[in-house]
């Protein structure tokens, strides 16, 4: 999120002419560099763990469905390791709760 920030303040100052295009070229590229390493923490370990699966109660499946009958799916977290179920919406839910 910072990364996008970043990259507005810097257009709207580019606009302005309060900074020169390589500054701005520079800054999107920083911005851009910022977002992927963020995002590769995010899917690689699961960064930010702790809010959207310990406080909103998220699940995201470990690797291949146990089963799948084409309207659900049933797999297995991969933060805790609980039987969780997919519904036709998309939704993971716990099922041992």
């Amino acid at each position: 999120m910072g990364g996008i920030i970043i990259s507005l303040i810097a257009a709207v100052l580019f606009c302005l002419d309060i900074i020169t295009p390589n500054i701005f070229i520079g800054t999107i590229l920083v911005s851009a560099l910022w977002l992927y390493v963020a995002a590769s923490l995010y899917f690689a370990f699961g960064f930010l763990k702790f809010f959207y699966h310990d406080f909103l109660g998220w699940h995201a499946p470990k690797g291949q469905y146990q089963w799948s009958d084409g309207c659900s799916a049933r797999a297995v977290c991969r933060h805790c390791g609980k039987d969780i179920m997919q519904d036709s919406q998309g939704n993971w839910f716990c099922m041992e709760e």
